[in-house]
């Protein structure tokens, strides 16, 4: 099955361990998506949930995560992204 060869990796950075700290400025956010986020040299991949067919994969937003494979292929891969707050 397509699915099971795509799904969701989450990664280690560097610096910043799984996750982008709470107290990160805005200017050095910046600097690491455009500077690092394509750079597998910064980032070591962690862990990789398989993409199933109906499958509900929920984390914080902040863990450092991204596609897998990290290319595009047309129809494989779709989306839903809800943001909820804890209260």
């Amino acid at each position: 099955d397509d699915c099971e060869e795509h799904g969701t990796a989450f990664y280690t950075h560097i610096k910043y361990g799984k996750s982008l700290p709470k107290n990160i400025s805005s200017k050095e956010y910046d600097r690491m998506i455009l500077e690092e986020a394509e750079d597998d040299s910064k980032w070591k991949i962690s862990t990789i949930v398989q993409g199933k067919p109906n499958r509900l994969l929920v984390y914080n937003a902040q863990n450092f995560h991204g596609k897998f494979p990290n290319k595009i292929e047309k129809g494989i891969r779709k989306v839903c992204v809800v943001f909820y707050v804890k209260k």
